[in-house]
């Protein structure tokens, strides 16, 4: 069933979203200085933009789009 759709990531696949994951948190905590400590949201404002339903279809994995 080569055809088949599956939802499992290949060990390869995995191993290069886990380096791009520690990656983005070096980058993090290599300029930590720069981010405010505390919160700048209003209240309320996630919760207008969280989504209320889980999407139907996935997205790709990548560590920029956070």
């Amino acid at each position: 069933m080569p055809d088949e759709k599956t939802f499992h990531m290949t060990p390869d696949e995995f191993r290069r979203h886990g380096h791009e994951v520690v990656d983005w948190i070096a980058d993090y905590y290599a300029g930590i200085e720069s981010y405010p400590v505390l919160s700048r949201a209003e209240p309320g404002q996630f919760a207008r933009v969280v989504a209320i339903a889980s999407p139907s279809e996935g997205r790709a994995f990548r560590c920029d789009s956070w």
